[in-house]
């Protein structure tokens, strides 16, 4: 869970373990489209996650760290989330995606 990843990685997540997060949360963030109500739910799971990680200390060095391959399943993730944020109506939904894209 969220609140446990933030209390691991207190001090610090080192960049090849980021990368290698950020790559398994892409394979598994809302794939089908139009997404599942499962999917939508897990969207938000993976934003907490996202979250908490990001609190880790050295974030920001870490983030510079990462293969361009962690950095491409990490833009390929937020591309997902951020399209979620809009329904078909048009209206956004409030995942939280664009305060924690500091990739």
């Amino acid at each position: 869970p969220a609140p446990l990843m933030a209390q691991i990685f207190k001090v610090e997540i080192p960049p090849a373990l980021l990368g290698e997060i950020l790559e398994v949360l892409n394979l598994h963030c809302c794939t089908s489209n139009p997404p599942s109500p499962l999917e939508l739910e897990d969207a938000q799971k993976v934003v907490k996650t996202l979250r908490a990680i990001s609190e880790a200390g050295r974030f920001s060095l870490t983030c510079k760290l990462l293969s361009a391959k962690s950095k491409n399943a990490a833009n390929l993730c937020f591309d997902r989330l951020e399209a979620l944020c809009e329904d078909e109506g048009g209206h956004t939904l409030d995942f939280g995606v664009q305060g924690i894209k500091e990739i």
